[in-house]
Formats: C-alpha cells, sequence, structure tokens
C-alpha cells in the first residue's frame, strides 16, 4: 500500500482533544501492521490503519512514532485492506 508522503499519525481512532497527532509519516511509501474502526473521516469509512511513523512529534516520545492513519490518506482499493489483520484500537 501507499500513501501521499507528510501524513500526520494520531495517537488514537478519533480526530479528538485526546487524540494528538504523536508523529508524521514523510515517505511516500509505508507498511501498516493492521486496521481498526474510529472515527469516520473524509474518505466516507471510519477505518484506520496503525504504522510506525518517520517523526514524533515533540513531546510524543512516549509514542515511539506509533501511530494510527486514517484510510482516507492509504492508498488502498477498499477498505480495511483485504488479508489485513484487525488491531485494537484505543
Amino acid at each position: 500500500m501507499r500513501q501521499p508522503g507528510r501524513r500526520p499519525l494520531y495517537g488514537c481512532a478519533g480526530f479528538i482533544a485526546a487524540c494528538p497527532v504523536i508523529g508524521w509519516i514523510d515517505t511516500s511509501s509505508s507498511w501498516f501492521v493492521c486496521w481498526g474502526r474510529g472515527a469516520w473521516h473524509n474518505g466516507g469509512n471510519n477505518v484506520r490503519y496503525s504504522t510506525m511513523g518517520d517523526r514524533v512529534a515533540p513531546g510524543q516520545d512516549v509514542h515511539h512514532a506509533w501511530g494510527f492513519i486514517p484510510a482516507v490518506d492509504v492508498r488502498t482499493s477498499t477498505d480495511p485492506w483485504p488479508g489485513m489483520t484487525e488491531c485494537d484500537i484505543p
């Protein structure tokens, strides 16, 4: 799977105050370990993918750049991606 570069990663599934940007994906291609459901996004679904980002946001070192990216920011033909493991999203 590929996604456009420089996308934010969130600490949890929804875009709420308790779900800060914890880092960024800077590369145009990445890998994802699992998917889960969270808040709805502009892609018309609530699927999120879990991955490790390229950079950690200031003050977010505790996450070690691990976070969630909405499916709208990942180039896939269908969501969730067939065969990918579903993960527990906080």
